[in-house]
């Protein structure tokens, strides 16, 4: 892993351990909660729209597993 790469991760996995990371995902699982309801979506503008923002907070709300899993990988492929 070049040192560019690891100083990626290790920052990602510092800004992880912040209470603002915290703060952030517990904002965004508050927020994701409605919009997943189709219940919610009035026409098919609505749908994609939604559709997008949950994509978008899902892959915020999975970075952390995201960014380990990736991390793993490019150490395998190193050794």
């Amino acid at each position: 892993m070049s040192p560019e790469d690891r100083k990626m991760y290790d920052d990602l996995f510092d800004l992880f351990t912040h209470p603002g990371w915290k703060l952030v995902i517990q904002d965004l699982e508050r927020m994701i909660e409605p919009i997943e309801d189709i219940r919610y979506t009035n026409d098919l503008a609505d749908l994609h729209a939604n559709k997008g923002k949950v994509e978008v907070m899902d892959y915020l709300l999975n970075l952390p597993e995201i960014t380990e899993r990736s991390y793993e990988e490019a150490n395998a492929e190193t050794v």
